[in-house]
């Protein structure tokens, strides 16, 4: 007995126990009416009958890509066993099929949610975190609102997450690889399809990519200290000029997957240059740096090359027009869809929102929340002195400054729109941070007194949240029931964007609008 304790604790079998928390959660809440969720399940269904008839999208859940297509895959699977037709001759789908459809979509959704902490355990196992670190980490994620919030309601953001999280789990291992004698680095080439994925399922993601490409350098550094160093040797004064070229070189594929939208709105559609620049050039480094190549001008214009060609087989041939554009207009498709849009630029309501949302979050992730409140506004605080200091000595920053200030921004814009889904999108790299920070084993290398000086503040406050999360998430192993999503409310059921003919069979069909606004999505009708 004890040595198949042994095996199982040394071949990790034991980190299934993570999912059962999500797993729980989707068997509450599988026998909800299918008509509980108007304002998701209906959707997936007209979408992908859409599909099926070779139209465009008429919703983009921003751009929410894989539920359509997974709907209309499980179509052709049930149509197949069961020897139906899923749809009339007028586009109308049976009941008895939907409720089917949304059944086994209930189950799928619960099995992703429940492997994303599964990939978070392997995540931080390659940047070498404490075994003790991770198991909690992974513990606290499991059970945290940020993904039991996931499980019931089919969306997209865990399934963005699950294709992030392969993206850096691959790209890790890529890494750890020899260097590559090939001419282009094809696995890495490859892996970036595991980052236009995500991207697909939700756009705000993209907000992460700071964070997702300082998780790559991270890695680097401490995998491969001495190519780091090289890489570090590069941002030097004589280099920036050249950087500067091949920052704005790296627009290029946007440029021209993005020229329909330039003929339409003109050169003002250029305010998102620099963020796809970034988002670009980040693609390119990882690309380098899994080869192992030596970064030059040379190389650097060899990977943007097939990076272009990835980009436009990813965005003019496989993407409807509507799902391409809300990816390539971002970062300014955000605005009319957050508090900005109301005109109001009042900087002190602003940041009392931001305040207000960062208190509600931290009362949603631990306990007690207001003394976490407390301690992340002190964090802000230390950090942005930090930041000032370093500014006015000219010395330069370290990964764990860039990845704060990054966090810092995150949670800035997502202030603007808050939603206890995004929960997932700043704790996952929060846990990472706290996960290497407390890696550095502070508490066993000082004294009593030493613990409580301000040089050690970090290593403290490392300590505290992730006790004050354990303590949140234990909580929630008591209260499973309140993640099963509530009923919403009747009136979305007539909302014209579930008013599709597809859905004419169910409750939909007997809305007064139903005629109307059906009508109204032939204008999507183009799927370019």
């Amino acid at each position: 007995m004890q040595n198949l304790i042994k095996f199982i604790i040394k071949r990790e079998f034991y980190i299934v126990v993570f999912s059962i928390p999500s797993l729980i959660v989707g068997w509450l809440g599988i026998n909800r009416p299918y008509f509980s969720n108007p304002d998701q399940d209906f959707l997936w269904v007209s979408q992908s009958i859409r599909l099926f008839k070779g139209l465009g999208p008429s919703y983009a859940d921003h751009p929410g890509a894989y539920w359509p297509v997974s709907f209309l895959i499980k179509f052709f699977i049930l149509s197949r066993s069961s020897a139906i037709q899923f749809i009339d001759q007028y586009g109308a789908v049976p009941i008895e099929v939907i409720d089917k459809i949304i059944y086994f979509s209930r189950i799928e959704n619960t099995l992703i949610t429940a492997s994303l902490p599964l990939i978070f355990f392997f995540l931080l196992k390659q940047l070498e975190v404490d075994k003790k670190t991770i198991i909690l980490s992974t513990y606290i994620l499991c059970l945290s609102s940020a993904n039991l919030n996931l499980v019931s309601d089919i969306r997209h953001e865990n399934i963005g997450m699950f294709f992030m999280f392969l993206y850096l789990l691959l790209t890790c291992k890529e890494l750890n690889k020899i260097k590559n004698n090939n001419f282009i680095n094809l696995n890495s080439t490859i892996i970036t399809l595991f980052f236009y994925a995500s991207i697909f399922c939700k756009q705000q993601i993209l907000l992460l990519y700071p964070l997702i490409f300082l998780f790559i350098i991270f890695f680097i550094k401490i995998k491969k200290l001495d190519y780091y160093r090289q890489i570090n040797k590069i941002i030097i004064r004589k280099n920036i000029s050249t950087l500067l070229v091949l920052f704005f070189l790296s627009g290029i594929p946007w440029i021209i997957i993005s020229s329909e939208e330039f003929n339409k709105f003109g050169a003002v559609y250029i305010v998102n240059l620099p963020f796809w620049s970034f988002i670009n050039a980040g693609l390119i480094f990882s690309m380098i740096i899994s080869a192992k190549e030596k970064i030059n001008k040379f190389v650097f214009l060899k990977y943007l090359f097939f990076l272009s060609m990835i980009q436009i087989l990813v965005f003019e041939i496989l993407a409807p027009n509507v799902w391409r554009r809300s990816i390539t207009a971002f970062p300014s498709f955000l605005f009319p869809f957050s508090s900005l849009s109301d005109g109001n630029i009042n900087l002190l309501i602003h940041a009392k929102d931001f305040i207000i949302s960062i208190k509600e979050y931290s009362i949603s992730l631990s306990w007690p929340g207001n003394f976490v409140f407390l301690i992340i506004l002190l964090l802000k605080i230390c950090f942005i002195i930090r930041f000032l200091v370093l500014i006015k000595n000219k010395k330069n920053f370290s990964l764990l400054d860039y990845s704060f200030f990054s966090l810092l921004i995150l949670f800035v814009i997502l202030s603007f729109r808050q939603q206890s889904f995004y929960q997932i999108y700043f704790f996952t790299p929060i846990l990472v941070l706290l996960s290497l920070g407390n890696a550095k084993n502070y508490f066993k290398k000082n004294n009593l007194k030493e613990k409580f000086l301000v040089i050690n503040f970090l290593s403290l406050t490392t300590s505290i949240l992730l006790f004050t999360f354990s303590i949140k998430s234990t909580i929630n192993i008591f209260n499973l029931n309140k993640f099963v999503s509530a009923p919403q409310s009747q009136e979305l059921l007539c909302d014209y964007q579930t008013l599709d003919y597809s859905l004419k069979n169910t409750p939909v069909g007997s809305c007064d609008s139903f005629e109307r606004e059906s009508n109204k999505k032939n204008k999507f009708n183009s799927w370019w």
